[in-house]
């Protein structure tokens, strides 16, 4: 886990190509989805990096169809950390002021479930 996730957040910075960080969230998400990802021990400490550092900055609205798909593929990954408890309250809390617009804005994309 700890070598893992270096490589992907640098994938998914924000300066990189939508279908490289389209590429790196489906990655993402279907590791967020495997059994015993989450459980790692590693996990407690990387869990508000990932939701910082890696999904809210590829969750900024941006122009387009690739960062329309890149919108949703961070929101997908950020609804399964929250739903699977994967960060702790206080994690969620301390980026909730950045997230919540974020996350309320993305209701507006034209295919947004």
């Amino acid at each position: 886990l700890l070598l893992l996730l270096p490589p992907l957040a640098a994938v998914l910075s924000p300066k990189e190509e939508p279908t490289l960080r389209l590429t790196a969230l489906s990655l993402l998400d279907s590791l967020l989805s495997a059994e015993g990802f989450l459980a790692a021990p590693e996990w407690a400490e990387m869990g508000e990096h990932v939701l910082a550092a890696m999904l809210l900055p590829n969750a900024v609205w941006r122009a387009g169809k690739p960062a329309e798909h890149v919108r949703l593929a961070s929101y997908s990954c950020v609804q399964k950390l929250l739903s699977a408890d994967a960060i702790s309250g206080e994690q969620l809390g301390a980026h909730m002021g950045g997230a919540l617009p974020l996350l309320v804005a993305g209701g507006g994309d034209d295919n947004h479930e």
